[in-house]
C-alpha cells in the first residue's frame, strides 16, 4: 500500500510508519527491501507442494519400439494381469486376440473355445478381458441365431460367446466367424 498511488495519502503514511516499525523490529533498513522480498518469495516457491507427475499418455518421447516389444506381448502382458493360463494357452489365446484385427486378410480363422472342469475357472472374465481388445466384439455374452445373424451382417467382427452349453442349437451353428468361446463342465463344442 505504501508505494501503490492508487491508495489514499492517509494510508500510503499509515502503511510506511508500519513498515519502519517492522524494519526496526527485526533490524532492517529499507535498503534490506529487495534482499527481503527476495528471500520471501523463494519461501513462498519451497513452501508450495510439487506439482502433480504429468500423464505419461501426454508425451511421445518414448514412442512403441517393435525392437522389444510386439503387439502380441502387449496383448499378452494385459491378458497375463486378469487371467490365469498356463503360459502356452495365454499364447495362443493373446495371438488369437491379435488376429482378430487382420483375419479378413485370410480365406479361414480359427475358433477359441475356453473349456474347463470346473464352474468359476475364469472363463467368463477371460472373455470380459478379450471383449476389451478383440476387433467389433458382439456386446450379447448369449444369443439367439436372430441376435448373432444380425451381428454378423453388420460385417467384419469377432463373436464372442459364454456359457455355449446354455446357447441355442440353432445360435450354435451361426458362429462361424473369428471368435472366442467359454463353456464349463470340460463340455466340447458340436
Amino acid at each position: 500500500m505504501w508505494v501503490d498511488e492508487n491508495t489514499p495519502q492517509g494510508e500510503r503514511d499509515n502503511a510506511e510508519r508500519k513498515l519502519d516499525a517492522w524494519l526496526k523490529r527485526h533490524g532492517k533498513t529499507r535498503g534490506d527491501i529487495p534482499v527481503i522480498l527476495a528471500q520471501a518469495a523463494a519461501d513462498d516457491a519451497a513452501a508450495q507442494p510439487s506439482p502433480p507427475p504429468s500423464d505419461p499418455r501426454d508425451h511421445t518421447s518414448h514412442p512403441f519400439d517393435n525392437s522389444q516389444f510386439t503387439p502380441a506381448d502387449l496383448v499378452e502382458g494385459i491378458v497375463a494381469k486378469y487371467v490365469t493360463m498356463k503360459p502356452h494357452f495365454r499364447v495362443i489365446y493373446s495371438l488369437c486376440i491379435c488376429l482378430s484385427h487382420v483375419y479378413t486378410r485370410f480365406a479361414i480363422a480359427p475358433r477359441v473355445s475356453l473349456e474347463s472342469d470346473v464352474p468359476d475357472g475364469g472363463k467368463t472374465t477371460a472373455l470380459d478381458v478379450a471383449k476389451d481388445l478383440l476387433f467389433r466384439p458382439n456386446l450379447d455374452a448369449l444369443g439367439t441365431g436372430a441376435s448373432i445373424r444380425e451381428f454378423l451382417d453388420q460385417g467384419p467382427g469377432s463373436a464372442t460367446l459364454d456359457e455355449l452349453d446354455q446357447l441355442q442349437s440353432e445360435a450354435k451353428k451361426r458362429c462361424c466367424c473369428s471368435g472366442i468361446s467359454a463353456t464349463s463342465g470340460g463340455r466340447k463344442l458340436g
